[in-house]
């Protein structure tokens, strides 16, 4: 009867310690020496199957309003370390000048709690679309 009763609390607390990474993340991407521009804004629309660890979406980097590229990514999330590796897959859109090079990145990305804030911190490399050219690497932080 103990075990009963202890059961739908035990299944309470996993799922309510469980991140819910779905949404939209915002934030600046860092560029080191070698790119079109030092700093970009970058938006991730992220799905995220829990069930699988899964994901899928979007990333918008862009420096304004007309100048931005649009990929596909997918990826995976590690529960017990918090760590989420996403990589871009498909180059969708691309407005940015002839002399930049759309860059195909990888994310390696940790969750964490700052305050209230749900916060994912991390780093990309990658490489320019249509080589194997290495892209500058960034610094990243996403609300």
């Amino acid at each position: 009867m103990r075990l009963l009763l202890s059961l739908p609390l035990i299944v309470a607390v996993l799922f309510s310690s469980a991140q819910d990474l779905n949404g939209i993340w915002r934030g600046k991407l860092i560029q080191e020496a070698g790119g079109c521009y030092p700093e970009y804004n970058l938006e991730l629309q992220i799905n995220f199957i829990q069930t699988a660890n899964t994901i899928t979406g979007r990333a918008y980097d862009y420096y304004d309003t007309t100048r931005y590229v649009k990929l596909d990514f997918s990826g995976r999330f590690n529960a017990t370390t918090k760590r989420m590796v996403l990589i871009e897959n498909n180059l969708m859109e691309s407005k940015i000048p002839v002399y930049c090079v759309p860059c195909v990145k990888t994310f390696d990305l940790t969750w964490s709690r700052s305050g209230g804030d749900e916060v994912l911190t991390g780093e990309s490399k990658g490489r320019e679309f249509g080589s194997n050219k290495a892209c500058p690497s960034y610094k990243l932080t996403l609300k």
